[in-house]
């Protein structure tokens, strides 16, 4: 697939959007009205009528057409309310111990960028956090004093944005803390964290200052972002990962315009945000990645996951601190699988050229890793298309990941020697 691929696909999106086809069915009707004029009162018709109509047919089609195309799936919905990565790299660089590209930086391309806008939760296992115990707090989250007497007057607008967009509210998890394999989770909604992590970086009535800029000292300080339960934001914890098949593929995703975060950009093959009603009635983290994978890969069971392998936990800069869970989902390559979910465009298909993958742990030798992750960054630029951040934060805890693997063994191999010669 192409850029070109990506673009009709676009359109057909367009095309389906529900504004889009009032505006269009409203410009047909007034060019049929316009062209029964001419044809029936070719002379009598004075051209006022014709002006009239011309002038209400493209006012109307006008004010359709822009809310469906320019605000949702032309303009960059995320620019303004959430700065880029560049910058939130540049302004935490020095006060934030900001996840460093060091593993993809070594690899023979340089495309990389020096910092990525995350930090790792290193006490947190992310093995263990998939499958760990989920604790739920009984007090949900609610806009602490301070965030809601900021958001208060420009609550309207986040609404109003909101909507335009497309989005819908829904019950979230929020992460409280992190307790070894323990979870610590409460209620949230998907709206609270729209108004705080995703929407950072939106001015205020008459060019106020940011989110951001307004508990820049509440969210960063002397040793860092601050932790988990002392964070004033909502929050919610979020997931996904690449998908590698057992005979050797790699499955991205191509994210659509008009989704909140990562638009028109090539990343995880599936993820979300984890529903706080699936974890209280009992569902782990890899439950959730399982259900957000089989829901947005066609033709993909519960059955097809072979297994999901932690690659790290981490809290987005540029988001506020809000946690994601990132992964490797080894999937039976028996089948064949597309983006099922109307947030992706489509996929991207990567040949590993490696056969018979039985199980992830096949993936994190060194030197197979770095061969994966060669040939998915190799392909990437082929297409042209933009590498997301979670892309490059996958990769680089997958490369990280399949190192610290290797150290470990050769640190148990040290001290097998030392102890046999003992």
């Amino acid at each position: 697939m192409n850029r070109v691929h990506y673009r009709i696909a676009q359109a057909r999106r367009l095309l389906a959007d529900r504004a889009v086809q009032i505006g269009l069915v409203v410009f047909g009707l007034g060019a049929a009205i316009s062209v029964l004029v001419l044809i029936y009162y070719p002379t009598a018709a004075p051209s006022t009528i014709l002006s009239v109509i011309s002038s209400a047919t493209a006012s109307f089609t006008g004010a359709y057409v822009s809310y469906a195309v320019i605000a949702r799936h032309l303009l960059g919905t995320e620019r303004d309310r959430i700065d880029p990565p560049e910058k939130v790299c540049d302004r935490y660089a020095k006060s934030v111990p900001l996840l460093r590209a060091t593993q993809l930086g070594a690899s023979e391309m340089d495309c990389s960028p020096r910092f990525l806008p995350c930090v790792t939760i290193d006490d947190a296992d992310p093995d263990e956090i998939l499958t760990g115990e989920v604790r739920i707090c009984s007090d949900p989250y609610v806009f602490p004093p301070s965030v809601d007497s900021f958001l208060e007057p420009r609550m309207e607008a986040l609404r109003n944005r909101f909507e335009t967009e497309g989005k819908f509210n829904a019950r979230k998890a929020r992460v409280e803390s992190v307790d070894g394999d323990t979870l610590i989770v409460s209620e949230t909604s998907y709206f609270r964290s729209f108004c705080t992590n995703f929407a950072p970086d939106m001015d205020g009535p008459n060019g106020g200052p940011t989110l951001r800029e307004s508990f820049e000292n509440e969210f960063v300080s002397d040793n860092g972002i601050a932790p988990l339960g002392d964070s004033l934001f909502s929050d919610h914890l979020g997931g996904g990962g690449i998908a590698v098949t057992t005979d050797g593929k790699a499955l991205l995703g191509v994210r659509a315009a008009d989704v909140t975060v990562g638009e028109r950009k090539v990343g995880h093959a599936f993820g979300g945000n984890f529903e706080f009603r699936n974890l209280l009635g009992g569902s782990s983290v890899c439950d959730e990645l399982r259900r957000e994978a089989t829901e947005e890969l066609s033709g993909l069971d519960a059955g097809d996951v072979v297994s999901l392998t932690g690659l790290g936990l981490v809290r987005r800069v540029d988001w506020l601190g809000k946690p994601d869970v990132h992964c490797l989902a080894l999937i039976d390559g028996e089948q064949s699988y597309g983006q099922a979910s109307g947030e992706f465009y489509g996929g991207v298909t990567v040949d590993l050229e490696i056969n018979d993958i039985t199980d992830t742990s096949n993936l994190f030798d060194p030197a197979t890793a770095d061969h994966c992750v060669g040939q998915i960054r190799e392909a990437i630029e082929n297409t042209s298309l933009t590498p997301s951040v979670n892309y490059h934060i996958s990769l680089e805890l997958w490369l990280r990941k399949a190192m610290d693997g290797d150290t470990r063994e050769a640190r148990r191999s040290g001290e097998h020697t030392r102890n046999t010669t003992s």
